[in-house]
């Protein structure tokens, strides 16, 4: 598993997969943090998280729970992301 932030590891761990090995920061990759687990670990740890999820707004449900901050950083995100909607032809019927 890789994160930008340390904690959503944690936040994981303590949740939903607690075979999640230590966090390690800093291995010279673009992504500061990771950690691993066995794969039918994260498997499961990844259904679990599909049935807790009862949101209906991703970008809300984020700001409710980790902060404006971190809604405002995905908004960016889920912004240049909407313009593949117009820039990516629609090869389904």
């Amino acid at each position: 598993m890789r994160a930008r932030v340390a904690d959503d590891l944690d936040n994981l761990r303590r949740t939903v997969l607690p075979t999640l090995g230590a966090t390690e920061a800093g291995l010279g990759t673009d992504y500061k943090f990771r950690a691993t687990a066995p794969r039918e670990d994260v498997a499961r740890a990844l259904g679990e998280l599909a049935l807790r999820t009862t949101y209906s707004n991703f970008k809300n449900a984020v700001a409710h729970q980790q902060g404006p901050q971190r809604a405002a950083l995905y908004h960016e995100v889920w912004d240049v992301l909407y313009t593949l909607q117009d820039t990516t032809p629609d090869t389904h019927p």
